[in-house]
C-alpha cells in the first residue's frame, strides 16, 4: 500500500524501524509515523498505530500508548488485521505488567495473542508476534519469582525468535535468561547471555543496548558474585544512563539511575545515592511506573 505521496508504506515503516532500532532516533521515528498516519489506509492505519504506540512508550509516554494499542486492537478487530491484534495484545500485556504489575491480566493478554498465533504455524510472521508473547509470558512468570516456569517460556519465545529470524527478539531474550541465570546465582552463565545479548543490540537494537549494559551492572555489583567489582559495575550503570538520555529511552533512564543510587549506597554515598534516587523516582512516576516508583521512594524514606 501507498501513501498519497506515493511511499509505500512498508518502506515509511522500515525507516521508522532503522531509525528506532539502530539509529537510536525516537523523535525521528515518530515524526515519519506521525506523518504517515493520515494518508495511510485503514489495514495500514493498524500497522502504523502499533509501531507509535511502541515508540510512545520508548519516550516515557505511558499513557498514550496504552491508548493507542487499545486503538489499534479495535482497528485491528474493525479490519480483520489478526497479526496486528496479536502484536498489539501481547505488547499491552507487557505494558500493563510493568505498571499495574498485575499477572493475571497480562498473561490472559499475551495468551490472547498466541491463540491468534497459533492459528497461523510456520508464518514468519505470526512466529514473531509468538516470539514476543512468550517473552511476555516470561517476564511475567521470572519477575513473580517463577524462575523456571519464566525460563521454559523464555526458551520457546527464543526458538519462535529463531524460527522466524527475528534477530532483535532473539536478543532481548538472551538478556532475559541472563537475569535468570543471575537470580539463581549462575554468575558465569548469566555473563555469557549477556554479552551475547550485547553484541547484537549495540548493533542491531539500540531498545536493549542501555538494559543489557545495566544488567552487566548488576552482575557485577552483586555481593554474593566471585567477581564483584563495583567500579565496573558503576562504569556499566553510568554507560547505560548515557545511552539511554542521548538517545530518548526514558524508563531506562530510571532504571540506570535506581541502580546507580544502589549502588551509591553499598558505597557509602549517601548525597550521591539521594541525588540520582530522586532523579529517577521523577522519571517512574512520569512513566506511570509506579511499583518501581515506590521501591525507590522507600529507598530514599530510608537515607532521609
Amino acid at each position: 500500500m501507498a501513501s498519497k505521496k506515493g511511499k509505500k508504506i512498508t518502506d515509511i515503516i522500515s525507516e521508522a524501524e532503522h531509525l528506532r532500532n539502530v539509529e537510536g532516533n525516537l523523535e525521528g521515528a515518530i515524526e515519519i509515523l506521525d506523518r504517515a498516519l493520515p494518508s495511510a489506509e485503514e489495514a495500514d492505519k493498524v500497522v502504523v498505530l502499533n509501531k507509535l504506540a511502541s515508540l510512545y512508550l520508548d519516550i516515557g509516554q505511558t499513557r498514550k500508548s496504552i491508548q493507542t494499542y487499545e486503538r489499534a486492537i479495535t482497528m485491528a478487530r474493525e479490519v480483520g488485521n489478526e497479526l496486528s491484534e496479536a502484536d498489539a495484545l501481547r505488547k499491552l500485556g507487557y505494558i500493563l505488567w510493568k505498571t499495574e504489575v498485575n499477572a493475571g491480566k497480562s498473561i490472559a493478554l499475551a495468551e490472547q495473542a498466541l491463540s491468534i498465533t497459533n492459528e497461523h504455524p510456520n508464518v514468519k510472521e505470526y512466529q514473531a508476534v509468538e516470539a514476543s508473547a512468550w517473552a511476555t509470558i516470561g517476564n511475567v512468570l521470572a519477575g513473580s519469582g517463577r524462575l523456571d516456569e519464566g525460563l521454559k517460556a523464555y526458551q520457546q519465545g527464543l526458538n519462535a525468535a529463531r524460527g522466524a529470524g527475528y534477530k532483535e527478539r532473539e536478543v532481548t531474550i538472551l538478556g532475559d535468561i541472563g537475569n535468570v541465570c543471575l537470580w539463581r546465582g549462575e554468575f558465569g552463565e548469566a555473563e555469557k547471555y549477556f554479552q551475547n545479548a550485547l553484541e547484537g543490540a549495540e548493533r542491531f537494537y539500540r531498545h536493549a543496548f542501555p538494559s543489557t549494559l545495566l544488567r552487566l551492572g548488576m552482575l557485577f555489583a552483586n555481593p554474593e558474585n566471585p567477581t564483584q567489582d563495583l567500579k565496573k559495575a558503576e562504569g556499566f550503570c553510568r554507560q547505560s544512563f548515557n545511552v539511554a538520555k542521548e538517545e530518548g529511552w526514558r524508563r531506562e533512564q530510571a532504571d540506570a539511575l535506581d541502580a546507580l543510587g544502589r549502588l551509591h549506597i553499598a558505597q557509602r554515598k549517601k548525597a550521591e545515592a539521594l541525588n540520582v534516587l530522586k532523579k529517577a523516582l521523577q522519571i517512574y512516576q512520569e512513566v506511570e511506573h509506579l511499583k518501581q516508583a515506590e521501591s525507590v521512594q522507600a529507598q530514599i524514606d530510608e537515607l532521609q
